[in-house]
């Protein structure tokens, strides 16, 4: 098991492995591959990209359907989400990770949470891709937290249960 992702490189359209390590998520790869697209179309002439077009046949990314995890918008290898409706370990909820791997003989994700790594299913994923990746530091004041919270619920809980909607008083 190589751990090794095949990229295909937008300026050559060459194709390499790639350790999972040495990859990071872009948001704008939609954008450069639309743009590489566009300049390979200019350069072969119109003739070739119009017989292509023509046969109604729309050109797909090339991630496309040759991926192992579920098509879920936000959640992909690299991906920083958010963890929710654990029963199991309902500690973890609401704490930050980051996709690794997807098991398609389990259905799971392999999620880094800074501190440890979790298989999850991936209706107990919330893509964020506003935040930052979780480290082990981030990860030791999530669980800080976590554990005021849920002392805050064991020593009052009407309280805990109020200032979760919202009152403050």
């Amino acid at each position: 098991d190589s751990k090794r992702w095949t990229v295909e490189l937008l300026e050559n359209g060459e194709k390499k492995a790639i350790k999972e390590e040495n990859l990071e998520v872009s948001k704008a790869i939609d954008e450069d591959y639309e743009k590489a697209k566009l300049d390979k179309m200019l350069r072969e002439g119109p003739k070739k990209s119009m017989s292509a077009n023509s046969e109604g046949n729309k050109e797909q990314r090339p991630l496309g359907a040759k991926t192992a995890w579920p098509k879920v918008k936000g959640i992909h290898p690299g991906a920083v989400v958010r963890l929710q409706g654990l029963q199991g370990a309902p500690h973890l909820n609401g704490r930050k990770g980051r996709c690794l791997t997807f098991d398609p003989e389990t259905g799971r994700w392999k999620v880094d949470l800074g501190d440890e790594q979790k298989a999850l299913k991936v209706e107990n994923l919330i893509p964020a891709p506003g935040e930052k990746p979780p480290t082990k530091t981030s990860a030791e004041e999530e669980k800080k937290e976590a554990d005021a919270r849920q002392d805050k619920v064991k020593s009052n809980p009407k309280e805990a249960f109020a200032e979760s909607y919202g009152w403050d008083g």
